[in-house]
């Protein structure tokens, strides 16, 4: 999506991703983290990306980079997905897929 075209999703939302990779504009408070599960149109978790695998999300920055044990790409073969976030003592602010 172009730098100049944003648009805001309902949580939930289903969301076309171009590209392999997601970092996020966030803010995490100390003993504060954010963690990441990506589950496919259909509903099913995408293997290797549910909470359980999420790397801890911490600190402050708008480029923060989303990983599941180490491993950064969203595995997801072009298919459309439903994010969904376990804030604590976090906000967020954006996504970008790249």
């Amino acid at each position: 999506m172009p730098a100049k075209q944003r648009r805001m999703l309902a949580p939930g939302s289903k969301v076309t991703v171009h590209g392999d990779r997601i970092r996020i504009n966030a803010s995490v408070k100390p003993s504060g983290y954010i963690k990441t599960q990506v589950r496919t149109f259909g509903g099913g978790v995408i293997e290797g990306r549910t909470f359980g695998t999420a790397d801890r999300i911490i600190g402050d920055g708008p480029h923060l980079p989303v990983s599941w044990n180490g491993d950064d790409t969203l595995n997801h073969n072009g298919a459309p997905l439903i994010f969904s976030f376990k804030l604590r003592r976090a906000k967020l602010f954006g996504i970008e897929f790249f």
